[in-house]
């Protein structure tokens, strides 16, 4: 960053660096070097691991195509395994429910559960997640087009990532939340995990 502040000044038509801007530019980069020390929560946030298709990758290069069916159409299924302290909780649970809920809209697994929860593992241990949640979700992927028909030999998408929380000390855990009950209007199988989520 020093020598860009340097450069931009000669460019500007400036033979010499003032010495107390030299100085100042320092002290800023030391003051910065401070900060980004002090956040290793927001540098780990940077620096996410995401999965995506048999592959972990930096989050900010996860992709899936547009011709998705889980964009297209909602057609997928979701869960969120809760982590406390770096382990899956009730993790055996949240994978019945994928295989049940994949099975009633006829959706292969990419993967077997054993490996899906390995992948859960991988990306809490990479991630130095300790408090939080790991996202999965499969879809019915992506073919050469949108068409309403379930595609032939089209392999599923299936991503995940990890987000940090504190659920324990979360203000609603510890007061609770107030709740009303209504018609659930969207369709009448809510005890598929769809990622439909939308009333």
């Amino acid at each position: 960053a020093s020598s860009l502040a340097l450069l931009a000044m000669t460019e500007v038509g400036l033979n010499a660096p003032r010495p107390e801007f030299v100085d100042q530019t320092f002290n800023n980069l030391r003051i910065l070097r401070i900060a980004a020390a002090s956040q290793p929560y927001r540098r780990a946030r940077l620096e996410q691991i995401a999965y995506v298709n048999g592959s972990f990758v930096p989050m900010v290069e996860a992709k899936v195509s547009i011709l998705d069916r889980g964009f297209l159409f909602a057609d997928g299924i979701y869960e969120v395994a809760a982590v406390l302290e770096g382990r899956l909780i009730d993790n055996a649970s949240h994978l019945a429910r994928l295989e049940r809920s994949v099975g009633e809209i006829a959706l292969a697994l990419p993967e077997t559960t054993e490996r899906i929860q390995e992948i859960q593992k991988e990306l809490i241990a990479r991630n130095n997640l300790v408090n939080g949640m790991v996202y999965l979700e499969v879809t019915r992927g992506a073919d050469t087009g949108r068409d309403f028909a379930f595609p032939k030999d089209v392999k599923p998408t299936l991503i995940m990532f990890t987000s940090v929380k504190d659920i324990v000390n979360a203000p609603s855990a510890k007061s609770g939340i107030g709740v009303i009950t209504l018609p659930d209007i969207r369709w009448t199988r809510r005890d598929i995990k769809s990622v439909a989520l939308l009333a």
